[in-house]
């Protein structure tokens, strides 16, 4: 016994050294995971086929190497199959990436040329795909399909961040594509490329507080490097089309950085901004514009009665007054230059209001439909109104007009006046203040400012209904509203139930009343919602106006985009449609040409990420499980035989060459027992292979045969030995 162990850790001759090699070599080989080439299994089709075509246009699509994108790829694998084409064969199409149209061909065609001319024309885009929306539009075309013969070929470059789904999403998606496998064959064709390396440009970031002239404003830029090794590039910023700043940047491997920029802006209104990087190879994420809303002078029209009295100031003179008049309170900043214009109702009649930025309305006492029309559409194209009450204001005509009953501008329905005489009693006083509000959230830290004291004598009671577009700023003690705000449309409307005046109370005379105003000229003046970033190909946001509220949508070049007599009925499908490529695109107003909204799309960042899910991972994963679905690098027809084949595709030798080692440990276990009895099990090894690669057997027959050969060897040699 002790002898027989120990022969087995001797080398009983030279072979038997080589054997124990071989064995250490197939295992180190079998840990590298080597792929070799092969064919797939032809597919014969004696009748004519019929076939679906999906082609990727998504971003990730657009990236190059050597000046040839991943979709010149593809289009130039269709058009050699179209070329080997038959007579009887049809063809839909069917674009992944694209919400545009993405169905091109949705009856079958039997004519070549419609397909290799929508295949010509077809470009990518700067969104990224989602393979589940494809596969159930696939779903939807093949109720089209006209025969049994039918083959689903899908050109695509297969993003980790489209392919690599979730495990929550993983079972519909593969219900989905077990559903197109049985109505067809379905083959992907993988037209990545082992180049990942890429840069982009994926967010911009200024403050969102109010920007004025001249004052320096800081602006954060986000770069990704999604390489494996460091890089570099130059970040450059521009305003209105003029460089501004150019910065040269060193970036960490697959790592994102921030790049500061100090801007100082010398115009008003929306300034546009780009940042953009050098080019490489996807280009499509190496530009970012964007819009800044900085605040010039904003022009106020006050409405205002001429006054009966003498020897008192009419509302208008105090606001007048309070707006040319620097903040005095010590915690506001210096209040910016306003333009103010008084106007008597007859004069306001005949002012084109799309000249101001604020309207101020301290009573009209004859309201007629035609001056509700015109501030209902100042405030929806997002203008701001303040309404002030006065002696002369018509309460019913206010509520029958611009009320719930009319025009629906006035947050609630005014009821009645209340009075208190000063003498024979307390005046009414503010109670509760909503801080977070921008026109009164100082004055929660400041009680110097004397809000809180300020007396009021008289004020409109009024009702209003508690919805998300109202907002109660101010409350007097007695709990009744005193400032209330309503959004408009794209504008806001607040509305004082109290005079600007000192018949109604003090208020005009406390040093609160100079920062109330200026902010809240300030609050109406600013439109949150002028500017809606939005990632192309994504959902609408929730803030971009209604299609009711504009009539034509403009490109950056000002050509119009997008106009009611297109047949969309949508918002989404409008959007889709019109917001392709980045940059900024202009909704106009219905009642005026005025730009209301600014919607700036963004390339989708989510492909810069070149990165690729690898085919056998692909294959092995749950999302294929159980499907016969193959993936490829190639596919040709050939036109001797009308044969599907595959010429490029990769199969792991892995498990091969592991099973190859366990067989040869048992040889190496015969060499212990009896070193004839090894050799010619040896040998039967070597004649098996050779005979299973000969006849082209499947896998459980070559193994068995292999084994089976290995087995009989050695039985030969020992009896020959016996013998």
């Amino acid at each position: 016994v002790v002898e027989r162990n120990q022969s087995q850790y001797r080398v009983q001759s030279v072979s038997h050294l080589l054997l124990r090699v071989i064995i250490l070599a197939l295992i180190a080989l079998s840990a590298a995971e080597p792929t070799v080439n092969g064919d797939l299994e032809t597919i014969d089709h004696p009748s004519a086929v019929h076939r679906l075509l999906i082609v990727d246009v998504s971003m990730s699509m657009s990236a190059t190497v050597d000046g040839k994108s991943r979709l010149d790829d593809a289009r130039q694998q269709i058009f050699s199959l179209l070329s080997k084409t038959k007579e009887g064969d049809s063809w839909q199409l069917l674009l992944h990436g694209s919400n545009d149209q993405p169905v091109r061909i949705n009856i079958p065609t039997y004519e070549t040329e419609i397909l290799r001319e929508e295949i010509s024309q077809i470009t990518t885009t700067f969104q990224a795909a989602n393979i589940a929306e494809t596969f159930t539009r696939a779903l939807g075309l093949a109720e089209e399909f006209p025969g049994n013969a039918n083959e689903i070929l899908f050109w695509t470059d297969l993003p980790t961040s489209e392919w690599d789904v979730s495990a929550s999403d993983v079972y519909e998606l593969n219900e989905r594509m077990g559903q197109l496998s049985q109505a067809a064959q379905v083959t992907l064709l993988n037209v990545s490329s082992e180049h990942s390396e890429n840069l982009a440009v994926t967010g911009a970031h200024v403050r969102s507080s109010p920007i004025r002239i001249g004052e320096p404003v800081p602006l954060h830029v986000t770069i990704a490097n999604h390489s494996k090794s460091p890089d570099s590039t130059f970040v450059r910023l521009m305003v209105n089309s003029e460089v501004i700043a150019e910065k040269e940047v060193q970036l960490d491997s697959e790592k994102s950085q921030s790049i500061s920029f100090e801007v100082v802006f010398t115009d008003s209104g929306h300034q546009r901004c780009e940042v953009s990087i050098e080019d490489d190879r996807l280009s499509a994420d190496n530009t970012l514009q964007f819009a800044v809303p900085v605040i010039g002078t904003t022009k106020v029209l006050i409405v205002d009665e001429p006054h009966s009295r003498n020897d008192s100031l009419r509302q208008s003179e105090f606001l007048k007054l309070a707006l040319q008049t620097d903040d005095g309170s010590g915690f506001l900043q210096p209040t910016r230059q306003y333009e103010p214009t008084v106007a008597s109702p007859s004069d306001f009649r005949s002012f084109d209001l799309d000249n101001f930025d604020v309207l101020v309305v301290c009573g009209i006492s004859n309201l007629n439909e035609n001056d509700a029309s015109r501030l209902a559409d100042f405030t929806a194209s997002g203008g701001g109104v303040l309404f002030s009450m006065s002696e002369t204001t018509p309460l019913n005509q206010y509520n029958n007009r611009i009320g719930p009953d009319g025009a629906n501008l006035l947050p609630g329905v005014l009821r009645e006046r209340i009075s208190i005489e000063a003498s024979n009693g307390m005046a009414f006083r503010f109670g509760r203040i909503t801080d977070q509000h921008p026109i009164v959230a100082p004055f929660d830290l400041n009680p110097s400012s004397e809000l809180f004291t300020t007396r009021i004598y008289s004020y409109i009671q009024t009702d209003f209904e508690d919805l998300e577009t109202v907002t109660r700023i101010v409350d007097l003690e007695s709990g009744d509203p005193l400032i209330i705000e309503k959004r408009f449309g794209q504008g806001k409307v607040i509305l004082v139930t109290t005079a600007f005046n000192t018949e109604w109370g003090s208020w005009v005379l406390w040093p609160s009343f100079l920062p109330i105003i200026s902010r809240a000229v300030d609050h109406l003046s600013q439109n949150e919602n002028s500017i809606v970033k939005m990632t192309i190909g994504k959902n609408v946001p929730e803030n971009v106006i209604d299609l009711q509220q504009f009539s034509v949508i403009q490109n950056s070049e000002k050509q119009t985009a997008w106009e009611p007599q297109m047949e969309f009925d949508h918002l989404q499908k409008i959007i889709d449609a019109v917001v392709t490529r980045p940059g900024p695109y202009h909704l106009q107003s219905k009642s005026s040409r005025k730009t209301i909204q600014t919607i700036y799309g963004f390339a989708d960042t989510a492909e810069s990420n070149l990165k690729t899910i690898p085919q056998r991972k692909l294959l092995s994963g749950p999302l294929m499980r159980g499907l016969p679905i193959k993936v490829v690098n190639k596919i040709e027809m050939l036109a001797s035989n009308r044969l599907t084949v595959n010429e490029t595709k990769r199969h792991s030798r892995s498990r091969l060459l592991i099973f190859a080692a366990i067989l040869l440990l048992l040889i190496d276990q015969l060499f212990a027992y009896h070193a004839r009895l090894a050799i010619g099990a040896l040998i039967g090894l070597l004649t098996g292979c050779l005979l299973a690669v000969y006849l082209g057997f499947s896998t459980l027959i070559a193994v068995t045969l292999v084994i089976t050969c290995a087995l009989a060897g050695g039985a030969i040699a020992l009896t020959s030995n016996l013998s």
